[in-house]
C-alpha cells in the first residue's frame, strides 16, 4: 500500500456509497415526483372497514406493496377511537362511512371483518352501496381455517357472505323453462344481490332485461 494515497481509505467507502445509493435515491425522487404530479400513478386511497387482526393485516400488506394508501379505520368500538393502527387512524363508526368516504377521497373500501355474521355483513356492504365507491372484503374465518384462503387476501364480496349458511344449489333447467323468453324487470339492480341477480338472469336467457334503481 505504499504507493496508495492514505486519504484513499478514507474517501473509499463514501465514494462507494454514494455510488451505490445515488441511483436509488434519484430513481425514489423521480418516482415521488411523477406519483406527486400524475394521479394515474398515484396510490389508490383505501378506507378499512374493521380494526381488528384483519384489519391490521390488510394495511401492513398495503403498506408494503405501495400501490394502496389506507388512509383511515372504521370500527365500531368505542374503545378503538382515536387510535392509530401502522400509523392509520380509527376514523369513526361504521355509520359515518359515507360522510368520511367523501371527506379521505377514498377510492376503494376494505371490509375487514372475517368473523361478522350474515346481518353484519349485509349491513357493511349496505353502507358500502350508499358510497357509490368499489368495495372488497378480506376471506371469512371458515374459508381461512379451510385453507381455501390466506388472511390477507382481498376478494370481491359473494352472496355466500351475505347467506349466513352454506348456499344452495340452484335447479338451472327449471329456472330457465321459466324465465327463458320472458322479458324481465329487476329493482334494486345496482346492489350487490341486484347485480348477481341480473347476471343469472341474463344467462339464463331472457328476451329482454330491465334494471330499476335510485
Amino acid at each position: 500500500l505504499d504507493a496508495v494515497p492514505r486519504s484513499a481509505l478514507v474517501l473509499y467507502p463514501i465514494v462507494l456509497v454514494v455510488l451505490l445509493g445515488g441511483p436509488r435515491l434519484l430513481y425514489r425522487a423521480w418516482k415521488d415526483s411523477r406519483d406527486a404530479i400524475d394521479p394515474q400513478h398515484a396510490a389508490t386511497r383505501v378506507l378499512i372497514l374493521g380494526a381488528g387482526r384483519a384489519g391490521e393485516t390488510v394495511v401492513r400488506d398495503m403498506i408494503r406493496d405501495k400501490r394502496y394508501l389506507p388512509v383511515g379505520f372504521l370500527d365500531d368500538d368505542t374503545r378503538l377511537q382515536g387510535a392509530k393502527v401502522h400509523g392509520v387512524p380509527v376514523l369513526g363508526t361504521l355509520d359515518a362511512l359515507v360522510d368520511l368516504a367523501r371527506e379521505t377521497d377514498a377510492r376503494l373500501i376494505v371490509i375487514a371483518i372475517p368473523t361478522a355474521d350474515s346481518a353484519q355483513m349485509q349491513r357493511a356492504v349496505a353502507l358500502c352501496d350508499d358510497t357509490g365507491l368499489p368495495f372488497r372484503s378480506v376471506p371469512r374465518l371458515h374459508d381461512v381455517l379451510q385453507g381455501r384462503a390466506a388472511p390477507g387476501d382481498l376478494k370481491e364480496v359473494a352472496i355466500e357472505d351475505l347467506l349466513g349458511r352454506e348456499p344452495v344449489a340452484p335447479d338451472w333447467q327449471t329456472m330457465r323453462g321459466w324465465i327463458g323468453g320472458r322479458a324481465v324487470l329487476v329493482t334494486g339492480a345496482g346492489g350487490s344481490i341486484g347485480a348477481e341477480l341480473c347476471r343469472q338472469i341474463a344467462m339464463l336467457g331472457a328476451s329482454s332485461l330491465t334494471l330499476v334503481e335510485q
